[in-house]
């Protein structure tokens, strides 16, 4: 029995080959030419300049700007009890009924006229409520609208944009993830850089914080402060968001 044993042929285990490096890396950090992904049609094809992640950013700072002042610019320049919902659903309630229109734009123009078209008119619906202090409150909310339907484009064209930025280039491989941990990160760069410019422009002001059980008064540099923070610092960062982005070019083909 041992000797049948010692003399029957033994079942071969299966061993497996190891993989080349190379295509190890390359199924890691690209896409195989076979599983290549739908190219973008040439009217959608952006080949992107190295400073449009910072054209975005800009952009992004200044919409973070805007929403915290909103709270600011009900309570102490407009100051109804109401004025608070008003000014946020004339900020962001027209994203419900434009963001289809931009998309439209996108598609029958090109995403960066699109963009530079939004970034127009968040900035100058922004400049619009540095006279807040002057006009009737209608004018104020329909200047906030206007900055409400800039604020739709320019938060759906750069995400539209950031696809063909990942996949610009010849040999089909894909940065998705680097594009999008960049992006990421310029995010939450522009959370954290939007209030508290903000806030330092509320201290320039003298903008005294209120505090429990003690009636506060703001000043007239404060109230100034207010609606400048709200508006012309985020104008002015828009017109610089357009330097960059006037270098990011539009191929077609």
């Amino acid at each position: 029995m041992t000797a049948c044993e010692a003399t029957a042929p033994r079942a071969r285990t299966p061993v497996s080959r190891p993989v080349a490096h190379e295509q190890v890396g390359r199924d890691e950090i690209g896409v195989d030419p076979a599983r290549r992904p739908r190219p973008v049609r040439d009217r959608e094809r952006l080949v992107p300049d190295p400073g449009q992640r910072r054209g975005v950013g800009e952009a992004d700072v200044c919409v973070r700007l805007a929403l915290p002042g909103v709270d600011y610019v009900s309570t102490w320049i407009i100051g109804t009890k109401l004025s608070a919902t008003i000014l946020f659903v004339c900020f962001v309630a027209p994203a419900l009924v434009v963001t289809p229109l931009w998309q439209r734009c996108g598609l029958n123009h090109d995403k960066k006229r699109g963009y530079l078209l939004a970034s127009v008119l968040l900035g100058v619906g922004a400049l619009a409520v540095a006279t807040a202090r002057s006009v009737p409150t209608a004018v104020g909310y329909a200047a906030v609208t206007v900055v409400g339907v800039g604020y739709a484009g320019a938060q759906l064209f750069p995400l539209a944009m950031l696809p063909d930025v990942a996949s610009r280039n010849a040999d089909a491989q894909t940065r998705v993830g680097l594009y999008t941990g960049i992006w990421t990160a310029g995010e939450t760069l522009g959370l954290a850089l939007g209030p508290a410019l903000y806030a330092a422009v509320l201290a320039l002001g003298g903008y005294v914080s209120s505090r429990a059980g003690v009636v506060v008064t703001q000043g007239e540099q404060a109230l100034t402060a207010i609606v400048v923070g709200f508006s012309v610092v985020p104008a002015v960062l828009v017109g610089l968001s357009f330097i960059p982005l006037a270098r990011f070019p539009l191929t077609r083909g």
